[in-house]
């Protein structure tokens, strides 16, 4: 990986698309600190990447082995209780995110 550089918008739901090497993992667990870049620098909000709070940031993995019936909304659940995020903060952040990752519409076509 190369060069990369992007801004995100605050508030927004993100996703990561590409084919198998294309580093999307490893682009991940650089911003998420499980790996250190080479170079370059993370900043938000011109905040550098090792002060950060990431708890109120999610991202999936691309190997969870998790039950088949689990839920997104259950993941995050119980995810933000591991972390003591308080249970209104959970359900704001669920209601939130509810319309993006509603997929009953086009689950059975």
């Amino acid at each position: 990986m190369k060069e990369v550089s992007f801004k995100l918008q605050k508030s927004k739901c993100y996703g990561m698309f590409g084919n198998n090497g294309a580093d999307k993992t490893i682009l991940t667990k650089i911003i998420f600190n499980k790996l250190k870049a080479n170079s370059g620098a993370i900043l938000l909000d011109k905040i550098a990447q090792e002060n950060i709070d990431f708890k109120n940031w999610y991202f999936f993995v691309e190997n969870n082995e998790l039950p088949r019936s689990i839920t997104v909304k259950t993941f995050i659940e119980l995810n933000a209780n591991v972390h003591h995020v308080k249970k209104a903060i959970i359900k704001e952040t669920i209601d939130k995110f509810k319309p993006i990752l509603d997929i009953t519409k086009i689950k059975n076509t």
